[in-house]
């Protein structure tokens, strides 16, 4: 079975659509298998960075 890990970086590129990266990563995202893991720290870092710049973190909730 393949799996994923995701960093913070590309996770708030796929939710922020005029991150640099948006593009790329909603591109990686439809080859994503069904299991991606992350860590607590990925999780608590992406809100603050998404409310920072001034983004909802409430899509980010979702796909978790």
């Amino acid at each position: 079975m393949t799996v994923w890990i995701i960093d913070t970086g590309p996770l708030i590129a796929l939710l922020v659509g005029d991150d640099h990266a948006h593009a790329w990563t909603v591109e990686q995202s439809k080859e994503a298998p069904p299991v991606v893991l992350t860590c607590e720290a990925v999780l608590s870092e992406a809100p603050f960075l998404l409310k920072r710049n001034g983004h909802e973190a409430d899509d980010l909730f979702s796909l978790v």
